[in-house]
Parts: structure tokens; sequence; C-alpha cells
């Protein structure tokens, strides 16, 4: 007997699917069907269809456990082996269908690619029915996207014969699949067909695979704890701390006159900080956290887990002496099973709990929302088992945290390389030596720091953050008081006076961080973080004030990354505007976009420090800089331990304030060389040939031979400054218009001695350029993005049904998934097809979560939420950026692009800004010039354009649901596009509440199933009378009005209701028009336009109430009734 069963359309319903339990006594299960997200009443029961399952036997339960993640397409189980855990999915993806059903497909396999994510450490398997048969030579969207996702997941699997025969006999393909991640630890052993079974009356044939775990201790299951414990600081009495650091810091001695009379002071420093915190906090909030067998805790588990060791212990002690009896077998079942039971409660209160919170810190505290939120978004702790490094496999976390230290430690030492211009490095390095004995004897003192600015820059540190080497965050800076700013300003000005940097100021903590690429036991995929002292970091923030307005004027324009006043996205507008403007003068385009290897960790120090002197930064505040650089130290922190101390002799830190402006200045050379030689793109008279971000580095010419000079300019300083470009990640895309026949197959490009890869598409700043420079594949990544996080929000309630409420949830997509899904699309301005697609994916969320069937009126998700649609989200998007444009220098490339192409432009122009003109027009707003002669500030942009674009699609909304017969109910007069409906509002945090929102949105937008509705579109005759009192037709009214056998659940609630109508409109409820009495359950602000909403939220309470009570009876006076009277035959 197998151990595990996947199975596939098993046709059970959500109601029917404990049924996978009662198969038989030795055999446990879980499954989903296909009504999960919208369970379909037993009433209503079609024929079966579709469901995925997967069954274990009995004595491998407390090993199994079910988990929720994916769709109603996918099962998941965790197998918790000794040394490892195993991530188990039974799939069934969408059929081919009439329309190839691409868009469904492509979600389920984003979804599976999420889930592969969230679980990086289990081996994973995923089995079932994938619809698509990979050992044909035929080609289809669905055939690459599942190729796609074998290839980025590392997937394998063993191909089989013919799995599916098809029932005429003569057709058969290969669609059932078993696929397994690459791993050391399991290998798929053998796959095989099970022909033999008799039994089988399906189409398709069981496949079978056999897999063997490796059994080797390979984690360590204690891990080391934290150097020091994190401290709570809510719990924190802080008056007590202010007096206490107070007091202990006038013992300070402040004469700081030599350097290490400063590491001392800083030490001392560090030492009260978090002694003092310590000892104002409760002492249970800082001890080192143990990690727990059970997720939850009660006296009743406690009591259970003792009664099960006694029921084992005395199950042991009877079969040792032969005389076990059944009686002690059964006992010892039933206390085991009573323990899982009461654990299961738990989990499930604990989850409810933490979404409670997740509602009452929506509306009390805004930053306590967004952590428990991301608290939830995140999947369990990656447990990494195994690391490649330079070659090499290690195991074990001690043997990790040494190859981590290996990797990094590399990285800080320069290497010697045949090609680099070694003459220049040297001469880099006698410079240097030169410009530092000539800044020590400079005594030009540094402007020093006043409290004010110390201020400013403790508020500019993000708190929550981990604490450094010293076991000190922000927060103990800040709630020190004034006396903490006033030492830290002496402090710092002492620094400042002697131009040296304390050594305990120079001691990193580097985190590995995945990169959510590649593999994810290869070191190169993994970015170093540097954790450094705070003090050290508000050190950085004063050199950088005063170095930023000598090295911002330099910058070349092109630099958009980390730059004030600047998005990143210039540097795709400029390239997207070259490229409009070269295809419309049947120009090809060509794109070069340059990769460097660990750009921020190889900088030459040397030749940084050189730069520095001579774009104008010398005396002490250079040789600040200079011994921020040397003898700097860091170590690995993994897995709560610390790695030995290694130096840094090259690069600089991720993680450090000055890092990003020093990175820039020594990019900055290459950038003047790029626009100083004249090659490549023009815009007019403006050189825009070298768009970059930071170490995202492009360029772009009409010319093949033009494109080949920049690259070899960006080669030859590569060498120069001691980097590397990556031949093989540095690639070429074309772009060529229709009118333009020049074959690209003939031209090649060479990085060095190496030629260049030519692609049909790469993503640059994170947008996906294309050789047809068309926004589709640009749209479909964003799609596939906005899936993988929306379904990452799902543990945090954001599933519609038995989920948040509906006002938390459009709130949660608005600030998580909606960035995500319209990121780059202002610069790309899709047309009617990209829109359509992008639409239809809001639309279907937004049904999602507000709990509609997917038949639901367009309109009515936009109105019930108050969402834009998606082009007006892209049109605000676009007016932004325009408007940031026309708010910067005259000089400024941008807008000068802007200016000339407004200028000579037509209005059938392709150009971005020609597409702006035409959106400013569409929503009645100034023309574009005068924007750009007169702009307006950013505030006042901001609402001038929120205004008018709401004004325009509210409209559009209100005309559109004016042809819906659905939605007649639904009061469309007071739209307010950008604030949910009034209707949604819950009030409290009732989870009963919020299952009544959901019946309510379905009676106000006519998707509620009554009997009239099943007889009008039904093609089997279908009797229109209502089912429970057999009086007259079910139709709305009569469900919610008048049906004499629910009069005794709704008549109560009628009294209360007429109170409420009567205190509000001065007229008795039940002598109101019907229609009007359905307006005043359903939506009552068409009604009560002159009442506030608090005014009215006992009365929607009430209307809420009697909808869902109204419902529940109704659903169960039908369960009495036989099958066939439920269908009304």
């Amino acid at each position: 007997m197998a151990e595990f069963l996947l199975i596939q359309e098993h046709w059970l319903f959500n109601f029917e699917i404990h049924k996978l339990n009662a198969i038989d006594d030795n055999i446990r299960g879980c499954g989903k069907a296909v009504d999960d997200r919208n369970p379909i009443p037993p009433v209503q029961k079609p024929r079966g269809y579709g469901g995925v399952g997967i069954l274990w036997r009995k004595d491998l339960d407390h090993l199994v456990t079910a988990i929720s993640e994916g769709n109603e397409r996918m099962q998941c189980v965790i197998i918790s082996m000794e040394n490892t855990s195993i991530l188990l999915m039974s799939v069934y993806l969408p059929t081919k269908g009439q329309s190839d059903n691409y868009v469904e497909f492509a979600e389920c396999i984003s979804l599976l690619g999420a889930i592969i994510e969230k679980y990086t450490d289990h081996i994973i398997i995923i089995a079932g029915d994938f619809n698509e048969d990979l050992t044909t030579d035929k080609s289809s969207r669905r055939k690459e996207c599942l190729l796609s996702f074998v290839d980025e997941f590392l997937l394998e699997t063993k191909y089989t014969k013919s799995t599916f025969i098809h029932p005429n006999g003569r057709d058969n393909s290969v669609i059932d699949y078993i696929f397994m991640r690459k791993s050391v630890n399991c290998k798929m052993e053998k796959v095989y067909r099970l022909d033999t079974l008799g039994t089988n009356t399906s189409d398709h044939i069981p496949v079978v695979c056999t897999i063997q775990e490796k059994c080797m201790a390979i984690c360590s299951k204690n891990k080391e704890s934290s150097q020091f414990a994190r401290v709570k600081w809510k719990s924190v009495d802080i008056d007590l701390y202010q007096a206490l650091v107070k007091d202990r810091t006038c013992d300070l001695d402040p004469n700081l006159t030599t350097m290490l009379k400063v590491d001392q002071y800083i030490s001392n420093i560090h030492e009260i900080l978090t002694s003092s915190a310590m000892q104002c906090a409760d002492s249970h909030n800082l001890r080192p956290k143990r990690r727990q067998k059970l997720r939850c805790w009660t006296p009743e588990i406690k009591q259970a887990i003792k009664l099960n060791k006694e029921a084992h212990y005395m199950y042991k002690m009877k079969e040792d002496s032969g005389t076990l009896t059944q009686q002690d077998v059964v006992k010892r079942k039933q206390s085991k099973s009573h323990l899982r039971s009461l654990c299961r409660k738990e989990n499930a209160k604990a989850q409810m709990q933490q979404r409670l919170e997740i509602l009452e810190a929506k509306s009390e505290d805004s930053a306590l929302f967004h952590r428990l939120v991301r608290r939830q978004r995140n999947g369990p702790k990656s447990n990494l088992c195994e690391l490649t490094v330079n070659g090499q496999k290690l195991q074990g976390t001690e043997n990790i945290r040494d190859g981590w230290k290996d990797h990094f430690n590399k990285l800080a030492i320069p290497t010697d390389c045949e090609k680099c211009d070694k003459v220049y490095i040297e001469h880099t390095k006698h410079d240097t030596d030169i410009i530092k004995d000539i800044c020590i004897s400079d005594s030009t003192p540094i402007q020093p720091a006043e409290t004010e600015e110390i201020s400013h820059a403790l508020g500019m540190l993000n708190t929550g953050k981990a604490p450094d080497l010293y076991g000190v965050t922000v927060e103990h800076l800040l709630y020190a008081g004034d006396p903490m700013v006033t030492i830290l300003t002496m402090l710092l000005n002492a620094i400042f006076s002697l131009a040296l940097v304390p050594n305990v100021l120079k001691y990193g903590a580097i985190t590995p961080v995945f990169k959510k690429k590649g593999s994810v036991t290869d070191a190169r995929n993994y970015r170093g973080i540097t954790v450094l002292p705070v003090i050290g970091k508000l050190l950085e923030i004063l050199i950088r004030n005063r170095i930023r307005k000598i090295l911002e004027p330099i910058q070349n324009p092109m630099q958009r990354g980390f730059t004030r006043n600047a998005s990143p996205l210039y540097c795709a507008l400029i390239i997207e505007e070259f490229i409009r403007e070269s295809l419309a003068n049947k120009d090809p385009v060509y794109s070069a976009y340059l990769d460097a290897r660990t750009a921020f960790d190889v900088v030459n120090h040397n030749s940084l420090l050189r730069k520095l002197f001579n774009a104008g930064i010398e005396g002490k505040l250079w040789s600040i800089i200079q011994d921020f650089h040397t003898n700097a130290v860091s170590v690995v922190k993994w897995e709560g331990a610390v790695s030995s101390p290694f130096n840094i002799h090259q690069g600089v830190r991720q993680g450090g304030i000055l890092s990003a402006d020093l990175y820039k200045l020594y990019v900055n050379q290459l950038l003047n060389r790029l626009s100083d030689s004249a090659l490549g793109a023009h815009i007019g008279d403006t050189v825009c040939n070298a768009p970059t971000c930071a170490d995202d580095l492009s360029s772009i010419s009409k010319c093949s031979t033009q494109l080949q000079s920049l690259c070899d300019i960006a080669v030859d300083y590569s060498r120069m400054e001691k980097y590397e470009l990556q031949p093989l990640k540095s690639v070429i895309v074309p772009v060529t218009g229709k009118g333009n026949k020049k074959s690209v197959t003939q031209l090649a490009w060479t990085l060095g001695d190496k030629p260049m890869p030519i692609v049909d598409q790469t993503s640059h700043i994170g947008i996906v350029r294309v050789d047809t420079n068309k926004p589709t594949a640009h749209v479909d990544n964003n799609i596939l993005k906005a899936q993988r996080a929306l379904y990452s929000m799902m543990s945090s309630g954001l599933h519609g049904e038995n989920g948040l409420d509906p006002e938390t949830s459009v709130h949660l997509l608005r600030t998580y998934v909606i960035p995500i899904l319209t990121y780059g699309l202002e610069i790309y301005l899709p047309g009617r097809e990209d829109i359509k697609s992008l639409d239809t994916f809001l639309k279907r969320t937004l049904k999602h979560i507000l709990s509609l069937p997917t038949t639901t009126a367009d309109p009515a998700p936009y109105i019930l939420s108050g969402v834009l649609p998606i082009e007006g989200i892209i049109h605000l998007k676009a007016l932004s950026l325009f408007g940031s444009i026309s708010r910067l220098d005259d000089s400024a490339i941008e807008k000068r692009i802007a200016i000339r192409q407004l200028s000579v432009k037509s209005h059938k122009s392709p150009s971005w800004f020609i597409t702006i003109e035409s959106v400013l027009l569409k929503y009645d707003l100034p023309s574009p010039l005068s924007i750009l002669n007169t702009p307006l500030g950013k505030n006042r942009w901001k609402a001038l354009t929120d205004k008018q674009v709401t004004r325009f699609w509210t409209q559009e909304l209100q005309r559109q649901a004016a042809t819906y017969s659905t939605l007649r109910l639904l009061s469309i007069d007071g739209l307010c596009l950008g604030k949910i409906h009034p209707i949604l509002r819950l009030g409290t945090h009732a989870r009963t509440d919020i299952n009544k929102i959901s019946t309510k949105t379905k009676l106000m937008t006519g998707t509620y199933i009554l009997q009239s509705t099943r007889a009008a579109f039904n093609h089997v005759p279908i009797d229109p009378m209502c089912l429970l009192c057999k009086s007259e037709e079910e139709t709305l009214h009569h469900f919610l009005i008048k049906c004499p056998a629910m009069s005794d659940v709704r008549d109560p609630l009628i009294v209360l209701i007429n109170e409420c109508v009567y205190s509000l409109f001065a007229c008795d409820f039940p002598r109101l028009e019907p229609e009007l009495q359905l307006q005043v359950i359903i939506d009552h602000r068409s009604v009560f336009r002159t009442c506030s909403l608090n005014d009215t939220m006992e009365l929607e309470h009430l209307c809420r109430t009697l909808c869902y009570s109204l419902h529940c009876k109704r659903y169960k006076v039908m369960m009495t009734l036989p099958s066939r009277k439920r269908l009304g035959l």
C-alpha cells in the first residue's frame, strides 16, 4: 500500500469534503472542492466536477499537517521527517477547453511558484493532472508557461508513457506528472504507470513514484540564542530609563582629546544604554525565545498531554508484560485523538485572534497594522540546510556560517586581474597616499554639529530594526531624551575634531539576504546587508549632509538612482521616449543593458578616495571618510550567532548611509565619458545615451557601431576601476520597427573580447524590455507578481469568505497588490488589449475578496470597493510622473526633452509626452506646456489630478451601472471613488458581522439565487414558486418581506427596523412602497441622503442581520425537503 495517494477530480463539493476521511478506517485525508471560495448549498448541488485531495495511511497521521495554501485547484500537506520536511502538493490545473484557459492556467502556475518561494527550505514534491503534454513538439503558451516554471524552480521529473486516454479511444497524451525540486536529501528513484489496476475506470492511468530520503543529520535542532535579547519598548518605563541614563552618563569623562578616550567613551555609552533598558524592561520580555513544540498552549492541552503520556506508558508496560488488552489500545488512541483535536481548535482560535488584531490595529495603530500583516505574510522561517560556496557543498549550521564568512571575506579582498589597468591602479594608490598627507596637514575644521541636527538625524533613522553588535538600537538613543542628544553632539564633534573614526564604530554584522532568483543554496544568489553601529549611522548622516552640497552639482544628469527629487523611472522614460522617437522615424534602436558583478562590494577604496578629493572634499572631511574605510571589520550573523571577524579591504557596505552617494561618485566619471562622447541616443540636441539607476547602466543608440563604442568605453572604465562586467548577464535588445527590414542576425556586439547575448527581452529596473517595444510582456509579468503578492496575503485573511472584512481587504489590496500590478505602466501607457488583461485580473480579485460571484455586473466591484478602474490608476500615476518632471530644474534632461517634444511634435506622434497631452485633455486638466512653464506644487498637483480623474470615472461607472438591471437597488448617486461603499463598513469587529456582509452584497448586486431566478435561467423547467410557503413566486420582495414561513425570524427585526426608519424619516416602514422597502433594506443611501453614516449605522446593522437571518432560515428549511423538491422539480 502506498504511503500517500494524491487524487484529482474527486467530484466532492465543500459540504461533502469530509467524506475523504470516511473512505476507510485506516486512511486519513484532506482536500479542496471547486466551490471552496463560494460554497454551493446542498439544495443547489449540480453534477460533481473538479476537486483535489491527498490521502495517507493512518499510522502516518502524526507526521502529516494539512495546510491551507493555494486555491481550490491545489491541496498541500507538510510531512515532518526527522531531519527535514517535505511539502507535498496535489494539483489539478485548468483544462484547455475552447478558449485555452491560459489566464487561469498561468495564475495557478504563479500560485505554485509563490508556495515554493514561501517554503524554500522544504523538499518540494508536486504531482497531479497538469492538463498539458510536455512530451510533444507542439508549442503553446500553456506549455511555455509550465516549462518556464519547471526551469525557474529547478524541478525534475521522469516521463512515462501516455497517462490519459481520450474517450474516443484513439487520442492519448502525457498530462499527469510528478515533479520534485532537485535536492541532495531526496532522490526520485522510480516513476511508472500502474497499468495493472483492474478496478480503474478513469480516463487517467495512475502514476506511481518511489522517493528515497537520505536520513542524515543536516540541520542543527538547537539554535544558538542571540547575543543580546530584543527589548520590547512598549513594556519599558521610559521615565525611569531616561533617569537611569542621565544619572549614569554624568560620571563619564567628557575630556575626549584622544581616539582611545573616544573609543572607551562610546563603549561606556553602549553599556549604559543596554543595561538601563534591560533594567527598566519586563524581565519576561528579555528571555531568549525557545522554540515551542506546540504553537498553542493551554491548561486543557497540558492536561491532555499528561493523560496521553500516561496512556502511552501503560500501553508500553502492558505490551512488554504480555497483558495488553483492546481497552488499552483504544484508550491510547482516544487520548492522542483528544490531544490533536484540542491543538487544532486552539490553532484555529489563535488564527482568528490574529485576524482580529489586524482589524483592531487598522483603526487604532497604522504601524501595528502593517507589522501584523507582514508577520502573517512571511512564511515559515527559512532553515537553510545546505550551502554551496565556491563549488563546495556545506552542511550543518556552523559549517554554513563559516561558508558565509569565506564567501563575504573573498568579496572583501581585491583580486588580481590580468586585464585590469595595473598602472592606473598603482597611480591611484600613490595619489591617495599624497592626498592623505595633504589632508592630515590641513587644519580647516569640519562644520560642527548642532543639537537640532542630531535630533533631526535621529528622526531619519528607522525604528524597529535589528540591534547592532553591541545590542543598541535607534530606540535606545531616541528614548534617552535630550541629555543623550547633548552627549551625542559633544561626541560626534570630538570625532570631527580628531578626523578619525573610533574602531568601535567600524564593526558591522553582515546578514545574507536572498535575491529571490536562482538556487536558494547558492551563496552567489545572496547579497550581504550590513548592520552598522547606530552611533556610526548618525556620524554617516552628518557626513552626508556635508558632502551632498558638493557632490550633487557634479552628479551626471543621467544618474537617477538614490537622487533627491528624482525617480528611477526617469531612466525608463528616457529609453521609452527614444525608442518611440526612433520607431516613428523608422529607425532601429539597439539597447545594451550592462550588469556589473557585485558592484557595491568591489569598489576600489583608493580610486574612490581620489575621486572624493578631486570632487572638492578635502581636509578633515576627506580624512574621516578615509578612516571609515580603513581597518573596517565585519562578521557574518547566521542562526543567532556570529562568525569570526574579517577585514574589509574593498567595497562600500550595503546598509551604510553613505554607500549610495559614494558609489554614485565612483561611477560618475563613466557617465561623464559616455555623455561627452556624444555617441548614441539624442532627442533633439539632448544627449541621453546612458540612462542609469545606481549600478544599472544602459546604453542606447540607433547605430550598432556607436553602441559598440559605448560598450567599449564601459569596459575600459571597468578595467581601470577593477570591477567586472558580466558578458552573459549584459545583453543587447534590438528594437526594430515594421519599416526596418535590416536583419539583426547579421549584427554582433562584444564586451571586451566576449560576445554579448542578443535577446528578445530583458528586465531593467523592474521593467520588461522586449524587441517589439510592446508592453504585453511587462503587463503579464506584473500580473504574475501581483498574483504572488495576493497569494502571500491570504494568510492574513485576504480571501473573501471566512477572511477579513471587505474594508480591510480592500485596504490591503490597495497597499500591497495594486502598486505591484501597475508598476512601470505609466511609462508604457498600455493599449486596449493590455488594459483589458489588467482589468480582468483586478475585477476578478475584487469580486473574490468581496465574496461576489464571477457573474456579477462589472461596475459593481468598483462601486462597492471604491477602487478606480485600472486605466484610471495608470493615468493617475502617469500624471504624477509628469508633474514631478515639471518641477525639475530647467537643465534636467527629462524636462528639456518634454519641452522639445511638446513644441515640435504633432498630435499624431507616438511620443509619451503627446500621449500625456491627450490624457490631460481627457480629464479636463491644463495643457502640458502651461504646466511645465508654471508647475504646481506636489500636493496641489496631486489634489487636482485626483479630483479630475475620480470625477471622470465616477460618471463613467454611474453610466455603466444604469444599464444593468441587477444593480437597480445599488445606490450610485452618491458614489465616491477612493472610499469603500458605506454598506461594507463593518462598524464592529464581530466575526458574525463579516459573514453577514457577503449575503448582503449578493442581494445588492442581484446575484443571490432565488427560485424565480433559477426558473428564468435554467434550461430545465423549474417551478418559480417559493418552496417554503408555496404561496407565490419567490422574488426578492417575497423573500425579504412577505414569505410567511420565515415570519418568526423576520417580524422581530422588522419592528426594530421600523423604529429606526421612523426616527430618520418620520414614516412607518410597512407603509412604504414595496420597491422602497427593498431599497431601505438593501441600500438605504438613496433614501436617507441627508443622514450621516453614523446616523444610519444602526439601521444598516439591522438590515444586514435581517438578510443574513433570512438566508440561514431558508437554508435550514430547504435542507429538510427531499432532493427533487429542493430543485423545484
